[in-house]
């Protein structure tokens, strides 16, 4: 058996063919080292003598194969117990059907407690021992953690570590956890082992929990040693060829390690990895969004976005693609690039659900205006589309751009009178268009009639005339199908509108119309769920309350004595919209910046989600200098915290509500300074029983964080909302969601109080 070997690299770096790797035994066995084995070693003391040396270049393990100086090619079959002492190896590349440029910098000797070492550790793949309490934990927790029980599956995982250290399992269970939470130093922590115990850390060399250490240094934008983590999980792949590790999981570790190499700009070696990876699948979704970065860096936008197409085709729900489709879609001439790969002269029924989908993609990470103007070609391939209409109605909401909107409505109803869609039901198009634009002076009455079956009537308030229609409903409809829900959405969708914009006197006529239809469907418990709920909520506000000042009709008979204070904050801005107080001797209307569906969450720094798109489109219509009432967090209190911390996001809901208004503050802070405007902020609404409790300690905590500062004020009136046992008083309850317009009186007094 030799002593000494000696590998010369032949491939095409340049520069390097005076490089040898001399390998000895000991410490290496010859008769047991295998060909992966010999491979890893090899480009391992290659590329640390290359950054020794300060010279360009890099090698792959997986991107080079041998021969003997007789031609010979080294193959797993080989015994390199076999040959003579001193014998030379000669090391090439992996020949590729295109082969790029080589990287031209690397260093590849990173400094990371990994220790490579433990990867020569022989035997079967990686598994971890445990009791049969330890396995039945392993299942509740793979149980929680399906469910999206997070917090429930990281304290079981938790149990099974602590019962079992060495539990692969467990520790990349949690690791999981952490890192959808972006806790990535958590996960360091975890998986990093003890020096002075390396070689008892038998976790510590699992490919997969290697591959959650790399991802979490990228989250921590430590490159390189996320590069190291990715190698070394590779290597103990090759070590390991007949072990349980999947052909995916090693593709995946590649394009990972391609895409690190990419951040420390060696792309030219990145590009080689990715192509590698094609030779053997073009299906592979990182891959194809490394490629399309690659290609959109060299001014190829528009092959880029092809490349990404063939992706989100691969994973339409990957947050990755969407992304950086929606980067692309948002860059000079995005949109068009996104339009010349379709043909647009072509009616296809295919072409229009394409691009509806990729206009919902882009608008959920924010680019709004790139989505109307794809949802502007997808009405014209497929104009009798109610779902697209209602979709790019929604969009200009968000843009604020209420005109927009409701010219969407128009043009679909003209485009559709000679079409089925020209109405639905007893409901034609034509006559809510009349009513649109119904400018006489009539007066009418709005009555919600509450009970299990809802409705309202409308009544010519001069004559006291009943609709005949309304008395007379139909009882028996057919069920309506999705475009017909959209339909009448899209109806819903005008009066929302027409309330947020001030156009009240034209509400009326269309609740005519629409309840004979509504009141005959469970409409709660549909996809127009939504849209339904906004429409009751204020066709319930145009009824005269007891309590409540009266809506201002006929806006244009409102008194300018006073500036208008604006009411800013989610659907709980509605019961307040559109009333007229006194404060400070002046008469003061309560105008609606209606964010629709915004959390406190969704404010944060790094969210590119719509809703925040949408507060920023909303809060820059305010004039600067305006008296501002702020209405959110309710939607954070129902859902966003307790769930968040169900997903082990907080550690307690304490912990999520201070985070929650953390984010709040902060974006609140920024508005104020830089439009100078008096704010005042108003309490979390506690109508529903479920979430009381919820929404008290939130305003607790709110309220401290208002008063310890100097640019805003609490608005001290939610106590008063409750009764003795801690319930909402009757005469405040509207809708079981939203307060009665009643409750003005009080957010009145409190607002008086505020203005000193």
């Amino acid at each position: 058996m030799p002593r000494k070997l000696y590998i010369h690299y032949s491939g095409t770096l340049p520069g390097v063919s005076n490089i040898a790797i001399l390998l000895k035994s000991p410490p290496h066995n010859f008769e047991s080292l295998g060909e992966s084995a010999l491979r890893y070693e090899y480009v391992k003391r290659f590329n640390i003598k290359m950054m020794k040396k300060k010279m360009a270049g890099r090698l792959i393990a997986d991107q080079i194969y041998f021969k003997l100086q007789n031609g010979e090619v080294i193959t797993k079959k080989t015994r390199l117990g076999k040959l003579s002492e001193g014998e030379d190896i000669f090391a090439f590349d992996t020949v590729l059907e295109e082969s790029p440029p080589r990287s031209k910098s690397i260093n590849s000797a990173v400094s990371t407690e990994i220790d490579i070492s433990l990867t020569a550790a022989e035997g079967e793949p990686i598994k971890s021992p445990g009791s049969a309490n330890t396995a039945s934990m392993l299942k509740t927790a793979k149980d929680a953690f399906a469910k999206g029980a997070y917090r429930l599956a990281r304290r079981t995982f938790s149990a099974a570590m602590k019962e079992d250290p060495s539990c692969v399992e467990a520790r990349a269970g949690i690791s999981q956890i952490y890192l959808k939470n972006q806790k990535f130093q958590n996960v360091v922590d975890l998986l990093m082992p003890d020096p002075a115990t390396a070689h008892l850390t038998r976790w510590a060399i699992n490919p997969f929990v290697l591959e959650l250490l790399g991802d979490a240094f990228v989250g921590l934008m430590k490159i390189p040693e996320a590069m190291k983590a990715y190698e070394t999980a590779l290597s103990v792949i090759l070590k390991h060829p007949d072990s349980a590790v999947d052909v995916q999981t090693s593709r995946n570790l590649k394009v990972k390690l391609a895409r690190a190499l990419y951040e420390l700009k060696e792309q030219d070696a990145a590009i080689q990895i990715v192509q590698n990876i094609f030779q053997e699948t073009e299906e592979h979704v990182l891959a194809l969004r490394t490629y399309a970065l690659a290609a959109h860096e060299r001014g190829k936008t528009s092959e880029a976005l092809q490349i990404l197409l063939k992706a989100i085709i691969l994973d339409p729900n990957d947050k990755g693609v969407r992304l950086d489709l929606t980067d692309l879609v948002l860059t000079e001439n995005g949109v068009h690039f996104l339009l010349e790969t379709f043909n647009m002269e072509k009616q296809d029924d295919g072409i229009a659900q394409a691009l509806a989908f990729l206009a919902t993609v882009v608008k959920d990470n924010g680019a709004v205006r790139e989505s109307a103007a794809l949802y502007e070609e997808t009405l014209k391939l497929a104009p009798a589309s109610a779902s697209y209409a209602l979709n790019l109605m929604h969009v200009y909401e968000i843009m604020c751009d209420y005109a927009h909107a409701l010219s969407v409505s128009v043009r679909f109803f003209n485009g559709n009178r000679n079409m089925a869609r020209g109405g639905i039901g007893t409901i034609k198009n034509e006559y809510i268009l009349g009513a649109m634009h119904d400018e006489d002076e009539k007066e009418w009455l709005v009555k919600w009639h509450p009970g299990v079956n809802a409705y309202a009537t409308v009544e010519e308030l001069k004559s006291g005339v009943v609709s005949k229609t309304i008395q007379n409903p139909v009882l028996h409809i057919k069920q309506l199908d999705r475009d017909e829900l959209d339909h009448l959405a899209i109806y819903f969708t005008i009066v929302k509108i027409l309330f947020v914009t001030g156009k009240l006197s034209q509400i009326p006529k269309i609740v005519h119309f629409v309840e004979v239809l509504r009141k005959a469907h469970e409409l709660h418990k549909t996809s127009i769920r939504n849209e339904h709920a906004y429409y009751c909520c204020i066709v319930q506000l145009m009824s005269a309350i007891p309590g409540a000042p009266p809506l201002n009709m006929r806006r244009s008979h409102v008194s300018s004595a006073g500036a208008p204070i604006y009411i800013c904050g989610d659907s709980h801005t509605l019961p307040l919209s559109w009333r007229t107080v006194e404060v400070g001797g002046a008469h003061r209307e309560l105008t609606p910046a209606l964010a629709t569906g915004v959390k406190a969450w969704h404010l944060r720094e790094k969210s590119r989600f719509y809703p925040k798109v949408n507060f920023e489109m909303v809060t820059e219509r305010i004039p600067d200098a305006s008296d501002v009432i702020f209405v959110f967090c309710e939607i954070d209190c129902r859902e966003g915290i307790l769930l968040a911390v169900e997903k082990d996001r907080y550690e307690t809901i304490e912990d999520g509500i201070k985070h929650v208004i953390d984010i709040y503050m902060r974006k609140l802070e920024r508005l104020i300074t830089r439009k100078k405007l008096q704010a005042f902020i108003h309490p979390v609404i506690p109508v529903l029983n479920e979430t009381r409790a919820m929404v008290m300690k939130f305003n607790r905590f709110l309220k401290t964080a208002v008063n310890s500062r100097g640019d805003m004020t609490w608005l001290d009136f939610v106590d008063q909302l409750l009764d003795d046992a801690g319930y909402l008083k009757k005469c405040y309850e509207l809708d079981g969601t939203h307060l009665s317009p009643s409750y003005v009186p009080l957010f009145k007094s409190a607002l008086e109080n505020a203005m000193g």
